[in-house]
């Protein structure tokens, strides 16, 4: 089982907000799913997770955002 972390770029709103997508590839079949609540700008995305912002930009909800991406992850490698 693989598994990653991708921007559905298609999907960008009129804040620029671009939800994040969890992809899993299981003996070559792909299941996509988008992470409830997840939205970020594509400006703030590196390597599969948020960053934070510079101090003169507003809150980006980093912290609460990776939090729920790892949580996925960790439910991901139970089940595998």
């Amino acid at each position: 089982m693989q598994y990653s972390f991708t921007l559905r770029k298609d999907k960008i709103n009129k804040d620029g907000l671009i939800p994040v997508r969890l992809l899993i590839t299981v003996n070559g079949e792909r299941a996509r799913k988008n992470v409830p609540g997840v939205k970020v700008k594509l400006k703030d995305w590196k390597n599969e997770r948020i960053k934070p912002n510079l101090k003169n930009e507003s809150y980006n909800f980093h912290i609460e955002f990776n939090d729920r991406l790892d949580k996925l992850e960790s439910k991901l490698k139970a089940i595998h």
